[in-house]
């Protein structure tokens, strides 16, 4: 008996004798499988594949989310550094004033050093404030950037 497997159909060769006529042979016979019963093999790979795209979908939404939140965050942070920038010019311009009038003060001597002294701390500590809130202004607009997926610097190379 010979077998031989082609594409998943079996045939074999089975010796079929005549004792009329010794010589006269016939061989025949056909094997056929499907896989009709795999053991949920197939269903399995189906659920386990479905399951992936499930997945793969959660974590899309996730990160949309997430983007989404970072972006909205940079924006907070940006307008909060705006606003502190837009105070702090006023308050650096009443500084300046009160210093102009405690040396005019101190100049006609109606007023001491100590004030002027206190005056120019004044305008040294709104103008300190004022360039940290430039640096979280740029900070905020890096964020912001990056949140919307935007580059700052120039490609490399050329």
């Amino acid at each position: 008996t010979r077998y031989g497997t082609v594409t998943g159909v079996q045939t074999c060769a089975l010796p079929i004798s005549n004792d009329a006529d010794p010589g006269l042979n016939a061989v025949g016979g056909l094997v056929v499988r499907f896989p009709v019963l795999d053991g949920g093999g197939r269903e399995a790979r189906i659920l386990r594949a479905e399951a992936a795209a499930r997945e793969a979908s959660d974590l899309a939404k996730d990160l949309d989310l997430q983007l989404a939140l970072e972006e909205r965050v940079a924006q907070r942070r940006l307008a909060e550094a705006e606003a502190i920038l837009v105070a702090q010019g006023e308050v650096i311009k009443q500084a300046e004033k009160a210093l102009q009038i405690a040396r005019v003060r101190y100049e006609s001597g109606l007023g001491i050093e100590l004030e002027v002294t206190d005056a120019q701390l004044a305008l040294a500590e709104a103008q300190v404030v004022r360039v940290e809130a430039l640096a979280k202004r740029a900070i905020a607009m890096a964020e912001l950037h990056r949140a919307r997926g935007e580059t700052l610097l120039p490609p490399r190379g050329g």
